[in-house]
């Protein structure tokens, strides 16, 4: 049985060009029929995922692409996903309503009944500037821009080489796992959140490229290092999701009715025993984070261990010439 399994090659690892990420943007696209009927959260996630594993990909281009090529894509994708991020963030915080219920006073809980018609008022305000975007000739003129851009961006000399391919992303690999161990080395339980979410982003990109080349790789050195760092970027996104319904929560309180032409709308005055109930809410949230940052701590000693780093090096070989430091 085992001789068996060993006996099928892994599939090819695909070289990372310009074509994958239109495959990417497309995939994307996708997802845009779905936005308009606003028939699942789920799709305006996958939309925003497609785009940034694209974005992701263009990082780990090899270096035929130019510079500001690179800078131009990236740029053009993030101007893509500009219009999806407030819509996306309120979803989150809605999706939060059975865990903040469950998390304060049973006195507390009726109180806070009136911010969620508050909440779904304004998603419907971003759901609306969202379809207006993706029906724009300013979206359609972005997508051609970005098109036109990875067109320009293709190259003939692509290699298919397996061995040049794996040697590529193998001191990729190394080099963003780097960047994580680095960047969780200036990190402690009372680091700001801002690091937490530079070190969020990191994690993503180790993900995306871990994805990008789990088709070609496998073993145990693989799917240790995948559930360890799942467990961390999970903990990383609950502290990002607290510290973004915290600062969504403190400007209902503290903003109301501030800007009658504000878009969207500024929310009314809560009534004072909701805003009662936010405040309590916010000091769940900000237990919440502080649990979940000695999480993240330990999390990253098991991400940053030294058996780990140790069969990473050994698996990839000659392509860790530079070393991860922790």
């Amino acid at each position: 049985m085992a001789s068996a399994a060993h006996s099928t090659p892994p599939p090819p690892l695909a070289p990372p060009t310009p074509a994958l990420v239109g495959r990417l943007v497309a995939q994307a696209r996708t997802y845009e029929a779905a936005l308009l009927r606003d028939e699942d959260a789920e799709a305006l996630h996958q939309y925003r995922v497609c785009l940034r594993q694209a974005r992701a990909l263009l990082s780990f281009m090899p270096h035929g692409i130019k510079p500001h090529q690179r800078l131009q894509l990236r740029g053009e994708l993030r101007q893509l996903m500009a219009p999806t991020g407030a819509l996306r963030d309120l979803d989150v915080l809605l999706a939060q309503r059975p865990s903040w219920e469950s998390a304060l006073p049973v006195g507390l809980q009726a109180p806070l009944a009136p911010l969620y018609p508050m909440l779904a008022q304004r998603r419907q305000v971003l759901l609306n500037d969202l379809r207006q975007w993706l029906a724009s000739d300013a979206y359609r003129a972005q997508l051609e821009r970005l098109q036109g851009g990875l067109r320009e961006a293709m190259t003939p000399t692509v290699t298919r080489d397996q061995r040049q391919l794996q040697r590529r992303f193998g001191r990729q690999l190394w080099r963003c796992y780097g960047r994580c161990i680095r960047a969780a080395g200036r990190i402690d339980a009372d680091s700001h959140d801002a690091q937490f979410h530079r070190l969020r982003i990191q994690c993503k990109k180790l993900r995306y490229l871990l994805h990008y080349g789990s088709a070609a790789h496998s073993g145990r050195w693989l799917d240790r290092l995948q559930r360890r760092l799942s467990r961390l970027q999970q903990h990383l996104g609950a502290i990002h999701d607290a510290a973004m319904q915290g600062a969504q929560l403190r400007r209902l309180i503290s903003e109301p009715a501030a800007a009658a032409d504000a878009h969207p709308p500024a929310p009314p005055a809560l009534p004072p025993l909701c805003a009662a109930a936010v405040g309590a809410l916010l000091l769940h949230l900000e237990r919440q984070q502080h649990r979940q940052r000695t999480r993240v701590l330990a999390a990253l000693d098991k991400l940053a261990a030294p058996r780990l780093r140790r069969a990473l090096r050994r698996r990839l070989g000659a392509c860790t010439s530079a070393s991860a430091q922790g």
